[in-house]
């Protein structure tokens, strides 16, 4: 017969990079000599291990014209000793 004991959570890890912050990119293309897009990546920490971390990519300048690309991404969950545990999705 299987447990029915509650499931205690991993205590929180404490994150090494600052509770939030932005990292910005520019994308060159070497062999045409400029930008051709740009991306952004945030990520938020609370004290109770909880963590967001999104991205943006996307063409920009002449480039964005011709080929228009926007690439957005997020994970959420819980930081836990060992690693990140995703949020579960869908109902």
């Amino acid at each position: 017969m299987p447990s029915t004991a509650p499931v205690t959570p991993a205590p929180p890890a404490k994150p090494i990079l600052p509770a939030t912050g932005t990292i910005r990119y520019a994308i060159f293309k070497e062999s045409l000599g400029f930008q051709v897009g740009r991306a952004e990546h945030r990520w938020e920490f609370g004290e109770d291990g909880r963590y967001r971390l999104t991205g943006i990519t996307e063409t920009s300048g002449l480039v964005s014209l011709f080929k228009p690309i926007r690439i957005e991404t997020e994970s959420s969950g819980r930081m836990v000793a060992g690693g990140c545990s995703r949020k579960p999705t869908g109902p």
